[in-house]
Protein backbone atom coordinates (compact mmCIF):
# COMPACT_ATOMS: atom_id res chain seq x y z
CA UNK A 1 0.00 0.00 0.00
CA UNK A 2 2.77 2.41 0.90
CA UNK A 3 4.42 1.85 -2.51
CA UNK A 4 1.09 2.46 -4.21
CA UNK A 5 0.64 5.76 -2.40
CA UNK A 6 4.27 6.76 -2.96
CA UNK A 7 3.80 6.17 -6.70
CA UNK A 8 0.52 8.09 -6.61
CA UNK A 9 -1.52 5.01 -7.45
CA UNK A 10 -4.96 5.14 -5.89
CA UNK A 11 -5.69 1.98 -3.88
CA UNK A 12 -8.91 0.17 -4.65
CA UNK A 13 -11.52 -1.28 -2.32
CA UNK A 14 -9.87 -4.71 -2.30
CA UNK A 15 -6.53 -3.33 -1.12
CA UNK A 16 -8.15 -1.27 1.63
CA UNK A 17 -10.39 -4.18 2.74
CA UNK A 18 -7.32 -6.42 2.94
CA UNK A 19 -5.47 -3.93 5.13
CA UNK A 20 -8.53 -3.39 7.33
CA UNK A 21 -8.94 -7.14 7.75
CA UNK A 22 -5.29 -7.53 8.72
CA UNK A 23 -5.53 -4.85 11.40
CA UNK A 24 -8.85 -6.24 12.63
CA UNK A 25 -7.19 -9.61 13.22
CA UNK A 26 -4.40 -7.82 15.10
CA UNK A 27 -7.08 -5.98 17.13
CA UNK A 28 -5.58 -2.66 16.09
CA UNK A 29 -8.90 -0.83 15.81
CA UNK A 30 -7.48 2.69 15.34
CA UNK A 31 -5.63 1.44 12.23
CA UNK A 32 -8.88 -0.07 10.92
CA UNK A 33 -10.44 3.36 11.32
CA UNK A 34 -7.47 4.95 9.51
CA UNK A 35 -8.05 2.72 6.49
CA UNK A 36 -11.78 3.44 6.56
CA UNK A 37 -10.92 7.14 6.43
CA UNK A 38 -8.66 6.40 3.46
CA UNK A 39 -11.62 4.71 1.80
CA UNK A 40 -13.70 7.83 2.37
CA UNK A 41 -10.87 10.07 1.14
CA UNK A 42 -10.83 8.28 -2.20
CA UNK A 43 -14.65 8.11 -2.23
CA UNK A 44 -14.62 4.37 -2.70
CA UNK A 45 -17.78 2.38 -2.02
CA UNK A 46 -18.31 0.35 1.12
CA UNK A 47 -18.58 -3.24 -0.01
CA UNK A 48 -19.81 -6.27 1.94
CA UNK A 49 -16.36 -7.16 3.26
CA UNK A 50 -15.73 -3.68 4.62
CA UNK A 51 -19.20 -3.48 6.15
CA UNK A 52 -18.56 -6.74 8.00
CA UNK A 53 -15.15 -5.53 9.20
CA UNK A 54 -16.64 -2.31 10.58
CA UNK A 55 -19.35 -4.27 12.39
CA UNK A 56 -16.70 -6.56 13.90
CA UNK A 57 -14.87 -3.54 15.30
CA UNK A 58 -18.06 -2.33 16.97
CA UNK A 59 -18.76 -5.88 18.15
CA UNK A 60 -15.35 -5.95 19.87
CA UNK A 61 -16.25 -2.76 21.73
CA UNK A 62 -19.64 -4.15 22.82
CA UNK A 63 -21.45 -0.84 22.30
CA UNK A 64 -25.10 -1.62 21.47
CA UNK A 65 -26.12 1.91 20.42
CA UNK A 66 -23.08 2.28 18.17
CA UNK A 67 -23.70 -1.18 16.68
CA UNK A 68 -27.32 -0.29 15.87
CA UNK A 69 -26.33 3.08 14.40
CA UNK A 70 -23.58 1.59 12.26
CA UNK A 71 -25.77 -1.31 11.14
CA UNK A 72 -28.47 1.07 9.91
CA UNK A 73 -25.90 3.29 8.20
CA UNK A 74 -24.26 0.32 6.49
CA UNK A 75 -27.59 -1.08 5.35
CA UNK A 76 -28.05 2.13 3.37
CA UNK A 77 -24.63 1.56 1.77
CA UNK A 78 -24.73 -2.15 0.97
CA UNK A 79 -28.54 -2.40 0.63
CA UNK A 80 -28.77 -5.93 2.08
CA UNK A 81 -27.21 -6.79 5.44
CA UNK A 82 -24.44 -9.36 5.13
CA UNK A 83 -24.19 -12.47 7.26
CA UNK A 84 -21.16 -10.97 9.03
CA UNK A 85 -23.02 -7.75 9.80
CA UNK A 86 -25.96 -9.68 11.27
CA UNK A 87 -23.69 -11.96 13.30
CA UNK A 88 -21.84 -8.98 14.76
CA UNK A 89 -25.06 -7.19 15.66
CA UNK A 90 -26.48 -10.30 17.32
CA UNK A 91 -23.21 -10.80 19.20
CA UNK A 92 -23.36 -7.26 20.61
CA UNK A 93 -26.96 -7.81 21.72
CA UNK A 94 -26.00 -11.16 23.23
CA UNK A 95 -23.03 -9.69 25.11
CA UNK A 96 -25.40 -7.46 27.09
CA UNK A 97 -28.12 -10.10 27.43
CA UNK A 98 -30.57 -8.36 25.08
CA UNK A 99 -32.61 -11.33 23.84
CA UNK A 100 -35.19 -9.02 22.24
CA UNK A 101 -32.41 -7.45 20.18
CA UNK A 102 -31.24 -10.86 18.99
CA UNK A 103 -34.81 -11.81 18.04
CA UNK A 104 -35.18 -8.53 16.17
CA UNK A 105 -32.25 -9.58 13.94
CA UNK A 106 -34.16 -12.65 12.82
CA UNK A 107 -36.99 -10.43 11.59
CA UNK A 108 -34.63 -8.14 9.62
Amino acid sequence: LRRMLDNQIQPDVVVIATMMSMYLKAQDYPRVRDYYELLEKYRLPVNDAIASILMEVVEAKGDVKEAERLFEELCRSVFVPTHGMMRSLMSVYGSVGDIKGVRKCFRT
